[in-house]
């Protein structure tokens, strides 16, 4: 059962220990890394060909959710992590799973991971967009993303959903849930339509205006 909360701040997930270790950095010189850059254990160990450590893994799993349907009209979700400071970050692995156009998981597609520009600090998703799907209960939910972010100084990942503002979200069980316990502000799960293929979406991580996370 998904259980909505706001976290009590980023500072309640640290471990003294564990927030010193992550800290420490690791240096790797290669075409994709500048000497000495600092770089953040998660992409070490999760995304190896990407930061230009080769022989790991054929391709990084999670580069493409659909590789056998390019020909599909993708829809494309930017945005970016921001911390208690709303400072955007790029220290955080993010990773997504969802259905497809018609509802139906099936094999590793779906799932994508990946993390913020450098630069820019901003990620990019390409995917297509979901369809509605069943729960194992048999109840309706409207099309929507879960997404995971996992980064240096948290001891646990944080769980949240991406939905889109053009879908009717008045029947999802887990909208509902939230609005009826006297939470109707689900602003943090919408992402926000730019134009017919581009969505919106950033995440706080703390303040005000925090992200709604789930205890899953």
């Amino acid at each position: 059962m998904f259980e909505p909360r706001r976290l009590l701040g980023i500072s309640c997930l640290r471990q003294a220990s564990l927030d010193r270790w992550l800290s420490w950095p690791v240096y790797w010189s290669t075409s994709r890394v500048d000497e000495r850059q600092s770089i953040p254990p998660q992409l070490m160990w999760c995304l190896p060909n990407f930061i230009g450590i080769p022989g790991i893994y054929k391709n990084d799993i999670g580069v493409d959710p659909f590789p056998e349907k390019k020909n599909k009209d993708f829809i494309k979700i930017s945005g970016s992590i921001f911390d208690g400071n709303e400072e955007a970050v790029d220290d955080v692995l993010l990773e997504t799973w969802q259905c497809d156009e018609d509802g139906n998981y099936f094999g590793l597609n779906g799932f994508a991971r990946f993390v913020p520009d450098k630069v820019t600090k901003k990620f990019s998703l390409s995917t297509i967009k979901p369809g509605s799907v069943k729960s194992f209960d048999g109840k309706l939910y409207s099309p929507h993303i879960s997404l995971l972010i996992s980064s240096r100084g948290l001891n646990m990942s944080l769980n949240t959903r991406i939905y889109f503002d053009d879908d009717d979200l008045t029947n999802d069980p887990l909208i509902s849930f939230i609005i009826n316990n006297n939470n109707n502000d689900i602003s943090s799960l919408v992402a926000k339509k730019i134009d017919k293929y581009d969505y919106c979406f950033n995440v706080l991580l703390q303040g005000d205006k925090e992200t709604i996370f789930f205890n899953i």
